[in-house]
């Protein structure tokens, strides 16, 4: 029990410090005050992570299935391997064409994911777990092959031949 507690505490721990970083250093300090001084920064990232505890503590409330925790998540979690992985190896695919496929399958997969769950529907289970990733590559794809600009695969080589 010990070694189960202290594993969901480093996660938690985790989580706080990554939804914080995003709010303060990605969003607030980027997009809506550059010059913001660190109290403000402090503000912001406690009260991110005073919304991420508050939503966690919503969905424990909800009671729901750990099953569907996990498969939401793994839906939640497969709106983004074809954005990372074409964007490590396609230099056609831009920042813009990315961050697209990661909200329209977050957008479009996540509901239906949630929804299969609550039905219990094993079939709409498998596509929307499907339909998430299937998002996110055609969304990279169009904006890849609508750039006008000649690339290629990258191929990873080795310096020792």
């Amino acid at each position: 029990a010990i070694l189960c507690f202290a594993g969901l505490s480093s996660t938690l721990d985790s989580s706080f410090c990554a939804i914080s970083s995003l709010a303060t250093v990605d969003i607030y300090k980027r997009y809506m005050k550059p010059k913001a001084k660190i109290e403000t920064l402090l503000g912001v990232g406690r009260l991110s992570m005073l919304s991420l505890a508050i939503v966690g503590v919503a969905i424990a409330l909800l009671q729901p299935k750990l099953i569907w925790v996990f498969l939401i998540y793994g839906a939640l979690a497969s709106a983004a391997f074809f954005p990372a992985f074409l964007s490590i190896y396609w230099k056609k695919l831009s920042a813009k064409g990315a961050m697209w496929a990661i909200i329209l399958s977050l957008v479009l997969g996540t509901p239906l994911s949630i929804y299969a769950n609550v039905k219990e529907d094993t079939n709409l289970i498998v596509i929307s777990a499907i339909t998430s990733v299937a998002i996110g590559l055609i969304v990279c794809l169009i904006f890849g092959f609508a750039d006008k600009k000649d690339y290629e695969f990258k191929t990873i080589q080795s310096n020792n031949s």
